[in-house]
């Protein structure tokens, strides 16, 4: 893709580059390939948090691998050969993971050719760039010749025009900044993107001898995809007195029910995978509730629940998330079942609802979250010619409440008076009751 910004501001890259052609010997022997970009960022995030973009490793290509077919197709009347390598040098200076604008991420390179001699008359030096991408542009397929659209009746990367006005003794240089915009990973995750940039020789009329090159290119994917699970750690009070199974495991359970028959309480988290953009709600996990009868003075009161947040992308912005539950055990009086219910609320985070579940049953709800991004300020550094920005971001996962039940609970706004006898009907919880309940005997489909 071709980007030129020249000395103009480009979103929040300024780029000051010079664009190089000149008149070239006969090549003979391989051109060295060098990275010289003191700082290469191989990893940026879009503006908005939701992508990131990871460049690939540069590769020198010899002339055997020019696209020859492809430019012969388009140019059925010109002669394509593919000779020796150049006898100069390619250094790239710049190569640079980056955002651009707020919805536009890829790579930006700058490459010079050094021929290493003074050049011949007759043949010209110039670039031919091979796209393959699963998110082709202007109306093209993949692979293609960079432009697309193309900006004159050529197959190279830069204009006749652009040649004369770029040449400064026997370098050659190469700017190109290839993005896509982050909306296109909602139908293909990831979006990739290689170009395949060789050196020619072309005599100025139709006949091209391609030499070496090399390869570059970046993935976008998305930055938030991901999966949690949990464990229940830090019960409050530890066994003994407590009667407690399952602490530091997704499943947690707490009181002594035999002497009734009936199984201990229970609360188990099943992590749900994710994929959603930054302050975008979605579900973090299932909460499973059964609520058993218990020996007073066998049960918890407390206990926090771990979630382990990782990004499948980016691992090393995984996190873990880490809140405090209250658990209300309630005296069971057998007047009102919903007295009689035992609930459990978040006592941190800032998050005010609580989980009721009558005596005896079991509901579960799903959690549900949203992931802010926030931008590091970013750092300006200055090689060479070159200013440019580097981005860093920072996630965080704030819960924003339960989905819908299943089964024989409901969630309340903490905190709520329990109904007293005669007043059962869910009406009288008004507007504080978020979900109903829901039938006991239904099952969540899959």
């Amino acid at each position: 893709m071709k980007n030129v910004c020249y000395s103009k501001p480009c979103g929040n890259l300024r780029v000051s580059v010079v664009f190089l052609c000149f008149v070239a010997a006969a090549a003979v022997h391989a051109g060295t390939l060098a990275i010289t970009d003191p700082s290469p960022v191989t990893e940026a995030f879009s503006a908005d948090g939701a992508a990131v973009i990871t460049t690939i490793p540069i590769t020198q290509l010899s002339a055997s691998a020019f696209n020859k077919g492809l430019v012969q197709s388009e140019y059925p009347s010109w002669t394509i050969n593919t000779g020796t390598a150049s006898p100069g040098s390619f250094s790239v200076s710049r190569y640079a993971a980056a955002p651009y604008e707020t919805t536009l991420g890829g790579t930006e390179i700058l490459a010079t050719y050094d021929n290493g001699s003074p050049v011949a008359s007759g043949d010209t030096m110039r670039w031919i760039q091979f796209v393959s991408t699963n998110v082709p542009l202007g109306g093209t397929s993949s692979p293609y010749i960079d432009p697309r659209p193309n900006t004159d009746t050529l197959p190279f990367y830069f204009t006749s025009a652009q040649c004369a006005s770029y040449t400064s003794g026997n370098s050659l240089t190469f700017y190109d900044f290839s993005t896509r915009n982050v909306s296109f990973l909602s139908t293909t995750d990831p979006v990739e993107w290689r170009g395949n940039l060789f050196l020619v020789e072309w005599d100025g009329a139709k006949t091209v001898t391609a030499r070496d090159g090399f390869q570059w290119g970046w993935d976008m994917k998305s930055a938030t995809k991901g999966s949690a699970s949990g464990k229940f750690v830090n019960p409050s009070p530890t066994s003994p007195p407590a009667v407690l199974t399952g602490v530091g495991t997704p499943t947690f359970t707490w009181g002594d029910g035999s002497p009734f028959g009936s199984p201990p309480s229970s609360l188990s988290f099943a992590g749900s995978s994710f994929n959603p953009k930054p302050g975008d709600t979605f579900t973090l996990g299932t909460l499973n509730y059964f609520n058993g009868t218990t020996l007073v003075g066998t049960e918890a009161h407390g206990v926090d629940l771990s979630i382990a947040v990782a990004f499948d992308n980016v691992p090393s912005k995984s996190m873990s998330l880490d809140t405090t539950l209250e658990l209300i055990n309630t005296d069971n009086l057998g007047i009102d079942p919903w007295a009689d219910a035992d609930y459990v609320s978040f006592t941190s985070g800032g998050y005010v609802h609580s989980f009721h579940v009558l005596e005896g049953q079991s509901a579960q709800a799903d959690l549900l979250a949203k992931i802010v991004a926030s931008t590091v300020t970013p750092i300006n550094a200055s090689p060479g010619s070159l200013d440019y920005w580097v981005n860093d971001i920072i996630y965080s996962i704030d819960l924003i409440g339960f989905g819908e039940v299943v089964g024989a609970g409901l969630i309340t706004d903490v905190p709520v008076a329990i109904p007293v006898p005669g007043s059962l009907a869910l009406a009288g919880l008004g507007a504080a009751i978020v979900t109903r309940i829901r039938s006991r005997r239904r099952v969540r489909s899959c």
